[in-house]
């Protein structure tokens, strides 16, 4: 348990994201920008170590209610575009846009802290997302987003 923010060590997660337009917003997933909400050991751990002595401290101290919901914060997001490494020169800052409220819509989208899209960066647009399956023709342009081989830094 600690008090001071700046003492704690973030919940790190990663996760893709696309441009869909030239200010720099991207889409992302829900999970990649609030984890806190789907993983089960940072969950577990807060409702059975956390919460518990919590409520015992506000108890003793006679300091109230304890909200009994996990409440997390973003420290930093950041983005690196295809083809960079992930060293700190090549990152781009960039902040919470919106955020699906609904649990089971799994989307969210950011934007770059300088509203800009990179130049090398490719722009995927709504017009270009078949939403209807039955209206996807083969041979189609298609986008595959994601890296499986995880954070190779050198």
């Amino acid at each position: 348990m600690e008090i001071d923010k700046s003492k704690l060590t973030p919940f790190r997660s990663e996760g893709t994201a696309f441009f869909i337009d030239s200010v720099g917003t991207l889409i992302t997933n829900r999970h990649v920008i609030a984890p806190w909400h789907y993983d089960k050991s940072l969950s577990n751990y807060f409702y059975s170590k956390v919460l518990p002595f919590v409520k015992k401290l506000f108890k003793e101290n006679e300091w109230g209610y304890v909200e009994q919901d996990i409440k997390g914060e973003l420290e930093s997001i950041t983005i690196y575009t295809n083809g960079n490494r992930y060293l700190k020169e090549n990152r781009i800052v960039c902040k919470q846009h919106k955020i699906s409220e609904d649990e089971d819509i799994d989307l969210a989208s950011i934007k770059t802290a300088d509203g800009k899209t990179p130049r090398t960066a490719t722009i995927i647009s709504f017009k270009q997302i078949q939403k209807r399956e039955k209206e996807i023709k083969i041979n189609s342009p298609a986008y595959v987003i994601g890296y499986p081989m995880g954070i190779i830094s050198q």
